[in-house]
């Protein structure tokens, strides 16, 4: 059933099955309209609660990544920033920080796709905030769910 829902799901947005690193791309670059964004955003987290709840195989790292540019491309389009990659890749990072809870493969992931240096200082901020808060808030993290 799992299959069958996240082929339905690519029919619709086929930009949120695979790998996802050209879509993150898009993402980063602004290259998606805000509508497409919040249709890959909507569909991706569907297909990805999907696939974890029913068992298929699937990913962590990458949908996060793809999920948290997605919300930064739609920031992008109220909120100022020194570069057009900024609220991508801060978001990118403090939801990879917040739900993985790993504060370091957050901070260099995120930098090791864009590669702007420009924007380390707010990335190191938004990143150490989503972790403090995910250690306080949540019970454990999405890696060790299921092995509790």
């Amino acid at each position: 059933m799992g299959g069958i829902a996240i082929g339905i799901g690519g029919y619709f947005q086929p930009h949120a099955l695979g790998e996802g690193y050209d879509a993150i791309e898009g993402l980063l670059h602004g290259d998606f309209p805000p509508t497409a964004v919040v249709s890959l955003l909507v569909v991706k987290l569907l297909l990805w609660a999907i696939s974890l709840g029913s068992g298929t195989l699937g990913g962590v790292l990458v949908p996060l990544l793809m999920m948290g540019a997605g919300l930064g491309a739609l920031e992008r389009t109220f909120l100022a920033g020194a570069s057009p990659l900024m609220w991508p890749l801060v978001s990118m990072g403090a939801v990879l920080a917040g739900v993985m809870r790993s504060l370091l493969t957050a901070i260099v992931s995120s930098q090791e796709l864009t590669h702007s240096f420009a924007c380390l200082q707010p990335l190191l901020i938004a990143c150490i905030v989503a972790h403090a808060f995910s250690v306080l808030v949540m019970m454990r993290s999405i890696l060790t769910a299921k092995v509790a």
